[in-house]
């Protein structure tokens, strides 16, 4: 029986910088229904990246700040990434990816305010920028506001009518709301229109897999590959289909290409990497690629959540338990924390935690996890039971051992040993 469950995307946003005439926000939701973890597959409801419409050229010199920005941001340096985005920015007026690019920066550290202010003003530089119109909507998603969100990108569809940008920005907000067949249906729409258009390809591909047809996505994105070997998503999504089809060597393969590729080292492809890492046993490796998703989406649940469970692995209880309980206060209702937090009680060894103790916890984070009814009417039997059971008799072995050594008579302390000069 397996004690651990990883899990692939909460219920939020993630985001890549963008280069210029190809900016690409890894923008996806999922949700981690099943707290079990069992085949290490990442969730289908990734949504694919942006790709903006060929435009007029650019300033050689903005284009340069630009990337020197991206590279800077790939390796940590945010400060100088910050500075290059707002040179390239002031250097070409008409260009939007600059203001995209310092909305993502906000995004990782947590400044949704100020990302908010970068995104509208890569709108007021080119209002049918579509990687900008994605990125407002999917605030409104972190704040629970789906109707919102499809209604944004509606509005500025309607602004921008012919704009295929701005046409991929609704659809993909139309999948993460859930409506999987209009974004496929208007997918098609723009491929009619526009048969090379990769970011169409992507979408419609994420379609596919979210209904199961796996080997159609594959079909789909070996296309849009053709069209652009060097788009990051591409791999990941062709990742995560080779898992839904267990599938695993092929998985790993493109996914620890899509981290090396330049902008690909997205907060998405670092956890599904992990979770390839966990299944295989190698949980240093899997920690070191979840701590790199946080460090591109620092509140990103489930990144927290499988970085506690690999950090188990390892024997590192506590700070297994510290990153268990991050993920508890993004997520409060997270039955899939409660889980894993009543797996780490019931198995680790806390410092400072007594055994009784310990396992009296695991009884109450399994009872929270039931309360939760977060499995529904799932056809697989729930393992909780089997743990609550196995806690409450080892609570009971606890007891009986404590109470053995209450009654236990008290040995007289041995005498002290005579010096050696007083011997007989």
């Amino acid at each position: 029986m397996t004690r651990s469950a990883l899990f692939p995307l909460a219920a939020a946003a993630a985001l890549a910088l963008s280069a210029c005439g190809g900016a690409t926000p890894d923008v996806k939701v999922g949700v981690a229904s099943n707290p079990r973890y069992s085949d290490g597959a990442p969730s289908q409801t990734g949504v694919p990246a942006q790709q903006v419409e060929a435009r007029d050229a650019v300033d050689g010199a903005a284009l340069e700040q630009l990337s020197a920005g991206r590279d800077a941001a790939g390796s940590g340096d945010f400060s100088q990434a910050k500075a290059a985005m707002q040179a390239a920015a002031q250097r070409d007026a008409s260009f939007p990816e600059p203001h995209y690019n310092l909305g993502v920066l906000a995004e990782w550290q947590g400044q949704a305010d100020e990302a908010r202010g970068h995104y509208t003003r890569a709108l007021e530089v080119k209002p049918d920028f579509g990687p900008a119109v994605l990125a407002l909507a999917m605030q409104s998603f972190r704040r629970g506001d789906a109707a919102g969100a499809v209604r944004f990108a509606e509005e500025r569809l309607a602004q921008a009518p012919n704009s295929n940008s701005v046409k991929n920005a609704v659809h993909r907000v139309q999948f993460l709301a859930g409506d999987t067949q209009a974004a496929i249906q208007g997918s098609m729409q723009v491929l009619r229109t526009d048969e090379k258009n990769v970011e169409a390809m992507k979408i419609l591909a994420a379609g596919f897999a979210k209904q199961g047809k796996n080997e159609l996505a594959l079909s789909v994105l070996r296309n849009a590959r053709e069209l652009d070997a060097k788009d990051p998503e591409i791999l990941v999504k062709q990742a995560r289909s080779h898992l839904a089809m267990d599938e695993k060597p092929q998985a790993r393969v493109a996914l620890e290409a899509a981290v090396q590729v330049p902008g690909g080292g997205s907060a998405e492809a670092y956890n599904d990497l992990g979770l390839v890492y966990h299944e295989a046993g190698d949980f240093a490796g899997a920690e070191d690629m979840f701590r790199k998703a946080l460090s591109r989406w620092p509140d990103m649940v489930s990144a927290h959540l499988n970085l506690g469970s690999a950090l188990k692995g390892q024997q590192k209880y506590a700070e297994a338990e510290a990153s268990m309980k991050r993920a508890l206060e993004l997520d409060p209702a997270s039955a899939d924390t409660q889980f894993n937090l009543g797996i780490l009680y019931l198995d680790g060894q806390l410092p400072g935690v007594e055994p009784l103790a310990r396992l009296e916890q695991a009884v109450s984070w399994f009872e929270r996890y039931k309360q939760s009814g977060s499995r529904g009417a799932s056809p697989t039997p729930d393992p909780v039971e089997q743990y609550l059971t196995e806690a409450r008799k080892r609570i009971e072995v606890e007891r009986k051992r404590a109470d053995s050594a209450r009654k236990a008579p008290k040995e007289a302390p041995p005498a002290p040993e005579a010096p050696p000069g007083d011997q007989p």
